[in-house]
């Protein structure tokens, strides 16, 4: 913003986002491609400034109390958080390997907000439509619901995932809003070849119970998520883990697996659907604390060959250490992209207001110092980690200036 001494002007906007009014945009957006003069039309409109520091938690806020007339999902909400930002660039990003051995590639399409799929493949030529669709195939296509399916089940939370997407994913978003508090470099690329293994899984089991002589239809999500979690439990009880790493290579679950699946779910199929006395709603049945207690006592004839299938604890944590090394090794080279792209004033004027307002320690003022050479002098990556943290720390005592929007 500017102020020309009569008004505050706007001049720019940054990470724009309208929290209730697409409607109307739509409609004004709709009218000046078919050539309607709108220059008299005049939209009243509200417009909240948000420093960076607090938007993660004050957006969603302003969000669900604006729309609190209609029904807008929980997990609409969640979606500026940086967790999924960083899902979506992984999506975007990492090629999956071809299950069939040819060489082209494919990628999964994490929706972190509604309808980003049929925008990005809308508005496209049949040409470039067809290119979409090689690249992000509709069967890859997954969101923020589904992500919270795909996980709860594996932390032995299937009664939680059968309480609906909506409250799933509002217990999903606590859990996952603690884990990266804590360290969010636990959500890495390895981290997000595992939850797409563990989606081939989901999905796997999904077709493996329908094609169940047994299954009659009905309760397929209950036992999906029941079956998935019980074999989580075994594994975990065995001291071992599931390969997720061979499974992403392989884009589907190993033979001994899609083996030990259907074996699991007649188990959980038989506790769902015989409740206690006075209960005899199935799948009220399946939320309860109770009904998975009950399925994780069962016993189950496992196959001998699933163990050929799974991997040390100590490969599993070793395989997670490199992940987490790897990760912070890409937040430095990202931070460092970011440096040079917003150009050396913005961290002069950093510099100066951080300085002029007593908030900056001398090794901050050094980094900053150096940013504000680039190009001529380049910050190495663990400099440009604390650049960002010196800007974010400024940003939370008052200064109004952001980085902008990345280009991926």
């Amino acid at each position: 913003m500017y102020n020309d001494g009569k008004r505050l002007l706007l001049c720019g906007l940054r990470n724009f986002q309208i929290v209730n009014g697409g409607q109307t945009t739509a409609s004004i957006h709709a009218a000046t491609r078919k050539q309607v003069d709108i220059s008299q039309t005049c939209v009243q409109m509200k417009l909240s400034v948000v420093n960076a520091d607090r938007a993660v938690k004050l957006v969603p806020k302003i969000s669900e109390y604006a729309n609190s007339q209609n029904r807008v999902a929980a997990s609409d909400f969640f979606s500026n958080h940086p967790f999924h930002v960083r899902v979506e660039a992984f999506s975007r990003r990492i090629y999956a390997p071809s299950p069939d051995g040819e060489f082209r590639q494919s990628k999964w399409f994490y929706e972190r907000a509604r309808g980003q799929y049929a925008d990005a493949r809308g508005g496209r030529t049949p040409a470039e439509r067809k290119k979409f669709d090689i690249e992000y195939p509709r069967r890859q296509r997954f969101n923020k619901t589904d992500l919270a399916k795909f996980l709860g089940v594996w932390e032995g939370l299937p009664h939680v995932v059968s309480l609906g997407a909506q409250k799933n994913f509002a217990a999903f978003a606590g859990r996952i809003g603690k884990t990266w508090d804590k360290n969010s470099d636990d959500v890495n690329e390895a981290w997000y070849r595992e939850a797409i293994a563990k989606a081939l899984v989901f999905r796997a089991t999904e077709r493996i119970v329908s094609a169940q002589p047994w299954y009659q239809g009905g309760f397929r999500a209950n036992i999906v998520a029941y079956t998935i979690a019980k074999i989580g439990r075994h594994v975990e009880k065995t001291k071992r883990a599931v390969d997720f790493e061979a499974i992403w290579r392989r884009q589907a679950p190993g033979p001994m697996l899609r083996e030990t699946i259907p074996v699991v779910a007649k188990g959980v199929h038989d506790v769902l659907i015989d409740p206690p006395e006075g209960m005899r709603n199935v799948t009220e049945w399946a939320k309860k604390q109770a009904c998975w207690s009950r399925a994780e006592a069962i016993r189950i004839k496992w196959p001998t060959g699933l163990a050929d299938e799974l991997i040390s604890m100590e490969d599993r944590r070793g395989a997670d250490r490199i992940a987490r090394v790897d990760q912070r090794v890409l937040n430095g080279i990202e931070a460092q992209m970011a440096i040079v792209n917003a150009g050396r004033e913005l961290w002069a004027n950093a510099l100066a207001w951080g300085r002029e307002h007593g908030l900056l320690s001398p090794t901050e003022i050094g980094v900053l110092g150096v940013a504000a050479n680039v190009p001529r002098q380049l910050p190495t990556e663990k400099q440009s980690l604390r650049v960002i943290q010196a800007l974010e720390k400024l940003q939370a005592n008052g200064y109004r200036e952001e980085l902008p929007p990345r280009q991926d």
